[in-house]
């Protein structure tokens, strides 16, 4: 069975290397509200950071990170001004959606300044593999195989993971019950 961490038990994990799910960047580096979920992983990230402790993250999830910020950002617009309704790929090319792009790749910038990028690539074997219906989406299963390949520890919010069985760190009360 896989392990389920729960955020205060960071200490016990010092040596261990750590996986960011998409939905946790967005708390640390896009979030517009402060609830619990920010403040957790927020203090999970500076501790983690000041343990010197191993994250990493995959182009998968950069990928997601950076077309989510894009997709808020174009819904919003869209609510404020419901007289000007256009087509997400027309946002993006609009004065206002090539800002979000730049402001989503600077945020990037950032997040790659502390956490490292594992560059691994699936063959086809490894794609066929993972081809299978469960709880999980296609991104949600790469996150998946790399955690399991690599022994990451993956840290996520997102329920969905619950009954895979890779090591897993959460805020996320539900993995615990």
């Amino acid at each position: 069975m896989a392990a389920r961490y729960e955020i205060n038990q960071l200490d016990e994990l010092v040596s261990e290397n750590f996986f960011f799910d998409t939905n946790i960047l967005l708390y640390l580096f896009y979030s517009h509200t402060v609830d619990w979920a920010s403040r957790s992983y927020s203090n999970l990230y500076m501790q983690m950071l000041n343990k010197g402790m191993k994250i990493f993250i995959d182009n998968t999830v950069l990928s997601e990170f950076i077309n989510r910020v894009i997709r808020i950002e174009y819904d919003s617009k869209m609510k404020m001004t419901p007289d000007n309704m256009m087509p997400f790929k027309r946002y993006r090319d609009t004065e206002d959606g090539q800002h979000t792009v730049n402001h989503a790749n600077n945020l990037v910038k950032s997040i790659l300044r502390f956490i490292q990028v594992d560059g691994e690539v699936m063959d086809k074997m490894d794609i066929q593999s993972i081809l299978i219906v469960d709880s999980l989406d296609y991104n949600d299963k790469i996150i998946e195989h790399l955690c399991e390949n690599k022994r990451y520890i993956l840290v996520t919010n997102d329920i969905d993971f619950k009954e895979s069985e890779i090591d897993i760190l959460s805020a996320h009360r539900g993995f615990y019950e």
